[in-house]
């Protein structure tokens, strides 16, 4: 059964290429502290909640009938392995998930014969794996439920004045001039593309969604949007 591998939206096919085969994609590992002490057999495991990235190498392969043509096809996957884009991965067998893309090596090119070439690639990936309804924004409520891993959504508020969030307990304030965007991931607060680090109080992590039930508020007056970026291992 035949299967399309997307990165940054293109499709291998669109650019005149397949993978040979299917990639087996490596679990996260955990990131562990150890602290070893003289006189004792182990150390101490200390594990937070991170993981490290993955590396998925896929080898794609393209030909045509006139080898005169082969260095443009060459050239037109080389442009889109290394578009710098570091965008989405996904597979058509796995539909409805994707992984986030930190960098793209090509490690190998081979010329097989005039008329078939073999470029293999290796996808550095964050450990989780995303899902595409994730991506779309949702409507706060009093209660949000996490399906799936601990989450760390990005706020669209709009309104003017003195604003709180509330996320289980935990508070922001900041002040906003008729709109702000919370990204929790990043740690940065932005209006209209500018960064507004310094109109708010609270700790980014306050705002993330863990596995479960989530009590959310917002004060009176103004709108909220969240992008959950939901994810799992």
């Amino acid at each position: 059964m035949s299967y399309t591998v997307t990165y940054s939206g293109v499709t291998d096919q669109s650019v005149g290429c397949h993978a040979k085969t299917r990639p087996s994609v490596p679990a996260p590992v955990r990131d562990v502290a150890v602290t070893r002490i003289a006189g004792r057999d182990s150390g101490f495991y200390d594990a937070d909640r991170t993981f490290t990235d993955i590396a998925i190498p896929i080898t794609f392969s393209f030909s045509d009938r006139n080898p005169d043509r082969w260095a443009g096809i060459y050239r037109a996957v080389k442009a889109w392995l290394l578009s710098g884009d570091n965008g989405n991965l996904s597979f058509s067998d796995d539909p409805g998930y994707h992984y986030r893309v930190r960098n793209v090596v090509i490690t190998s090119t081979e010329r097989v014969t005039r008329r078939i070439g073999e470029v293999t690639a290796t996808f550095y990936c964050e450990g989780y794996q995303y899902l595409d309804s994730g991506d779309t924004q949702i409507n706060l409520s009093s209660t949000v439920y996490n399906d799936y891993s601990l989450c760390k959504p990005t706020y669209s508020i709009s309104g003017t004045g003195s604003c709180t969030l509330t996320v289980n307990g935990k508070k922001m304030v900041m002040t906003v001039s008729r709109s702000i965007v919370i990204d929790t991931e990043r740690m940065i607060a932005t209006s209209a593309g500018n960064w507004v680090n310094t109109t708010v109080t609270g700790d980014y992590e306050d705002l993330w969604l863990k596995p479960g039930a989530n009590s959310l508020s917002i004060s009176s007056g103004f709108t909220c949007r969240i992008t959950p970026y939901w994810r799992c291992l």
